[in-house]
């Protein structure tokens, strides 16, 4: 109510993430929008995610370029993939790969995994830009070296193929970005979960004191 663009882009994110018991993304809306003209990045971020997924019933890639290009000036490497990603689609309507590129390696060299691995999967195949092995395997050994397994699983792949001489590189790549998409659902619906379940755990940790505190109460006193 003062104001905080922190506490409004707390409460925008709880209000918009559906596995809460407080979900309303009208609401969370909202309130990351307050927290956004303020110039908060992580807001300006989340509501460009929103308007960047089509099964947000807000999608709107104009808004969602907008938000994630304020974020991405203020060096957020979250926004700078999102960004990337959506200037590399072909299929996007908003097609770039000059600009996709660049948002991908200036968030990559920030050290995200996921642009690491898009970058690997550009060039280890040429996709729209000279084919760089070496530059290609190095992105892709950053990202698996982060726990990334669809870097490593390529690599893997990549090697098995190449031994055989074997010319797969579009049916391979195709495979790998679609078993990414597929991943990242299946991320985000476990990290739902896990906020969740801290929350169920504060919540009986909270229960348990107040108990604990109770029975101390009420043990009988030794005067």
């Amino acid at each position: 109510e003062k104001g905080n663009q922190y506490a409004e882009y707390r409460l925008g994110s709880i209000h918009a993430d559906p596995g809460t018991e407080y979900y309303s993304l009208e609401k969370g809306m909202e309130y990351l929008g307050r927290s956004a003209e303020q110039g908060n990045e992580y807001a300006e971020y989340r509501l460009g995610s929103i308007h960047a997924d089509p099964d947000s019933g807000k999608y709107n890639l104009e808004k969602a370029i907008e938000y994630l290009s304020r974020s991405a000036e203020k060096g957020n490497q979250y926004a700078e993939y999102r960004l990337g990603s959506i200037y590399a689609d072909p299929d996007s309507g908003k097609y770039n790969l000059e600009k996709g590129m660049e948002y991908l390696w200036r968030s990559a060299e920030k050290g995200n995994q996921y642009a690491q691995c898009k970058l690997g999967i550009t060039y280890l195949f040429g996709k729209g830009v000279k084919k760089d092995e070496e530059l290609g395997i190095n992105f892709l050994t950053q990202a698996a070296e982060q726990g990334n397994e669809f870097s490593q699983n390529v690599l893997n792949d990549y090697r098995k193929f190449s031994f055989f001489e074997i010319n797969i590189s579009y049916v391979l790549v195709k495979a790998i970005l679609e078993e990414m998409e597929k991943q990242s659902r299946i991320q985000k619906a476990r990290s739902m979960n896990y906020e969740k379940n801290n929350k169920n755990h504060s919540k009986q940790n909270i229960k348990e004191n107040i108990k604990k505190n109770k029975d101390h109460s009420q043990e009988p006193s030794q005067n």
